[in-house]
């Protein structure tokens, strides 16, 4: 089984309001490998007959390509409507066109007030982007609370939910680390002029950070 959670919910600048959803990679043989494709679905229906609930979803989109057995994926669904509980359940297919069976159910519920703040008192860590607004690298300061090292992800997502880089993937020990990023996509393309998003987890904690690349 698929076990996904949804992060806090916050708003998102060019949609109304988006969720975060995280879940650990299936591999493409059990637990081995890289599976070939997600398919996560959404609906304000609360899921009684699973089946039936699936066929009537809506599919989320721009999902990511799925990682190696045993680590983090995630996306942010934008587009939401604020003051609404949506529910959420993802399938994984292997490159045979093999569909796994239907993943726990993840909750939340949006804002209706506004914006959340990007970290809280009591959260594992923070992260903080300079300089920003920025025409070039960006520094990010990874600060992990406490005495132990914790598990760090941290992807920049455009307004739409895409996933346009990754800033940082593994485990990061007590203090701040600065992580710089060259400004370029996955592909090694330089990231276009805009408004993003960098948003992932320090431990079980989401963390989030805007930034406005400048030309």
């Amino acid at each position: 089984m698929v076990v996904i959670a949804a992060a806090v919910p916050r708003a998102s600048a060019g949609s109304p309001y988006s969720m975060t959803l995280v879940w650990t990679a299936t591999g493409d043989d059990a637990d081995q490998g890289r599976a070939y494709r997600y398919d996560l679905r959404y609906s304000t229906s609360s899921v009684a007959d699973t089946a039936s609930w699936w066929n009537g979803a809506t599919a989320a989109q721009n999902l990511p390509t799925p990682s190696t057995s045993g680590i983090l994926d995630s996306i942010v669904v934008a587009g939401l409507t604020p003051g609404t509980t949506y529910y959420f359940i993802l399938r994984v297919y292997d490159d045979g066109g093999n569909v796994s069976g239907f993943s726990n159910v993840a909750s939340a519920a949006t804002d209706s007030a506004g914006a959340a703040p990007a970290s809280a008192p009591g959260e594992a860590g923070t992260i903080h982007a300079y300089p920003n607004p920025s025409r070039d690298a960006v520094n990010f300061v990874i600060h992990v609370e406490g005495d132990d090292e914790q598990r760090v992800r941290i992807r920049l997502f455009d307004p739409y939910g895409r996933v346009v880089a990754d800033i940082a993937d593994g485990s990061f020990p007590s203090g701040d680390t600065i992580v710089s990023w060259p400004r370029v996509t996955r592909n090694g393309d330089r990231v276009a002029p805009g408004y993003y998003e960098s948003i992932g987890f320090i431990g079980v904690s989401s963390v989030r950070e805007r930034l406005i690349l400048l030309p």
